[in-house]
């Protein structure tokens, strides 16, 4: 399944079905607004996100069919985007001591 890293975007969805099938917690519920305005009220998941070898506890919106990184996750994240090579890499961010 194909998503989409959004900078924009508050909060990380993923399709409702894959919330329910993986029997994930829920843990409250959540108003959204998208750009063009569509939303709702959603369910919110706490769930396990494992993006280039780092595993981060994050609260998963579950909405309709959409599946989007946003800045909860990618915060805890270091983005390299190569735009010439179309290329993105993503890293754990190091924890400084």
């Amino acid at each position: 399944m194909s998503g989409l890293i959004d900078t924009g975007a508050d909060c990380t969805l993923i399709p409702a079905h894959i919330a329910r099938g993986l029997r994930l917690p829920l843990v409250g519920r959540l108003e959204i607004t998208g750009v063009g305005g569509g939303g709702g009220s959603a369910p919110v998941y706490a769930g396990r996100v494992e993006i280039a070898g780092a595993a981060i506890l994050a609260r998963l919106v579950a909405y309709e069919n959409e599946m989007i990184v946003g800045r909860d996750v990618l915060n805890r994240m270091v983005a390299l985007l190569d735009g010439p090579r179309l290329r993105l890499r993503l890293s754990a961010r190091q924890v400084e001591r």
